[in-house]
């Protein structure tokens, strides 16, 4: 990821790049999330937040976000400043940095004190997959294991990683003036999921949109 200028514009970034891998709504307010979010992104959001107001910003070890396949992986150098048998019975929160938990509560993308860990366990219940926290003296962790058979991503020959994607290529290879609309019917997928899938490709470099949404064409990148 490219250096950003404040840690709002790394909220941002990351954010951005987790939500092509999350199942999240489809139609998010201007801070990115839906009023209703009940959603995988909401879980890993709240994680977020916290890992950014629990960073240690004077350590010469960086923070970290990894995404794999089979699972996200936030870590921030030191130990969490609370027990973590407490984590979840107590309602103190006790954020390194209190005044950044502060500015996201008030843009409010953070639960009250003491509540985020609830939003961040609702993960296992969402998606029957496991999230753990673990913390040591040299580093703090929050890993949520991917559900079965999501983002598990096989090569195929023509460069997708999946068989939504094949199916994407194939008709874009038919019609490169197929519409979003069109493309969601023919595949059966929701529009949200559609866009999800279209964003992640565009992404990975395999397919391009030239000109508008209404008068332009889709290419594809990687043959």
């Amino acid at each position: 990821m490219q250096e950003q200028e404040n840690i709002w514009d790394y909220f941002k970034a990351i954010s951005y790049r987790l939500r092509t891998r999350l199942d999240n709504p489809y139609s998010p307010l201007p801070n990115g999330f839906a009023p209703d979010d009940e959603s995988q992104m909401y879980c890993v959001r709240e994680a977020l937040v916290n890992f950014l107001a629990h960073a240690d910003y004077f350590s010469e070890i960086h923070s970290t976000v990894r995404v794999y396949d089979n699972s996200i992986e936030l870590q921030n150098p030191g130990s969490f400043p609370v027990d973590l048998k407490m984590v979840g019975l107590s309602l103190v929160s006790q954020p390194r940095n209190p005044n950044i938990l502060r500015f996201f509560k008030l843009a409010k993308l953070s639960e009250n004190g003491g509540y985020g860990i609830d939003k961040i366990n609702e993960w296992q219940q969402l998606t029957g997959s496991e999230v753990t926290i673990n913390s040591s003296i040299t580093y703090s962790e929050v890993k949520f294991l991917m559900p079965i058979n999501t983002n598990q991503r096989q090569s195929t020959p023509n460069g997708a990683n999946n068989d939504v994607e094949s199916k994407i290529l194939a008709l874009i290879g038919a019609d490169n003036k197929i519409s979003l609309k069109e493309l969601a019917n023919k595949i059966d997928v929701p529009g949200r999921t559609l866009d999800r899938i279209i964003t992640s490709m565009k992404g990975k470099g395999i397919i391009k949109r030239v000109g508008s949404a209404r008068s332009g064409h889709w290419e594809i990148v990687k043959p």
